[in-house]
């Protein structure tokens, strides 16, 4: 069982991880506009994990998966690939800084891991696909579509300290001694340079990416032991 779930994953893994070692050839020099971009290509890393459920169905072995006494090992073990081709991705692409690159990998293996959970329970790329998208552009976009309310109510300081803190890009800034709410997107793309924001450390948006990442894992290995006729 553990050799032919490692064995559907291989073709996947090996694409990401050429991938990965390619970013410093295209990527720009500037470092603030390198965590931008992979913050962008982050959004693809779901596609390493979605639709395996229904290649698990084709293979013969979801349903021993669901009655299999080392599931959450499996699912953990199906998580291994992914989590290499990440990280390093995020330290190609950021040069070398662990902690920006720590950062960016907990973001992507957050949505990863929600896309796992959600590919397992729906068992199909749509019903994965749609709804960890549009949760990564609400959550990275948060700055912009909150704006409007930023110096509007008394909760305005923590809405945009929360909205820009928490953002992927900003605590890999952050976490490269950058700083954030300089930075010429957040700048000039929100309202941070004319309301009140606060600095967040990047270590926040680090326990948030992991804490999200661990239960979407937990969400999976529920959705594995599910037998396959009560997958919806």
């Amino acid at each position: 069982m553990t050799r032919l779930v490692m064995r559907m994953v291989w073709m996947r893994w090996v694409i990401g991880m050429l991938a990965a070692l390619s970013l410093p050839l295209w990527l720009p020099e500037a470092l603030p506009t390198r965590i931008w971009c992979l913050t962008g290509l982050s959004f693809l890393t779901p596609w390493m994990v979605i639709g395996l459920d229904q290649r698990r169905r084709d293979l013969g072995i979801r349903e021993g998966i669901s009655r299999a006494r080392r599931t959450p090992l499996l699912v953990c073990l199906e998580m291994l690939p992914p989590l290499t081709v990440i990280l390093v991705g995020a330290m190609a692409g950021t040069g070398g800084r662990p902690a920006a690159s720590l950062c960016l990998a907990a973001w992507a293996m957050a949505l990863v891991a929600g896309a796992d959970a959600l590919d397992r329970r729906a068992g199909s790329a749509g019903g994965a696909w749609t709804p960890i998208f549009g949760l990564a552009l609400a959550w990275c976009t948060a700055p912009l579509w909150l704006g409007g309310w930023f110096g509007s109510t008394a909760a305005a300081p923590w809405l945009a300290t929360l909205s820009i803190g928490l953002h992927p890009a900003a605590a890999a800034l952050d976490a490269a001694d950058l700083s954030t709410l300089q930075d010429a997107w957040f700048y000039t793309g929100t309202l941070s340079g004319v309301v009140e924001a606060h600095p967040v450390s990047w270590l926040w948006g680090l326990f948030v990416f992991i804490g999200w990442a661990a239960l979407a894992i937990a969400m999976a290995i529920r959705a594995a032991r599910l037998p396959e006729r009560r997958v919806v």
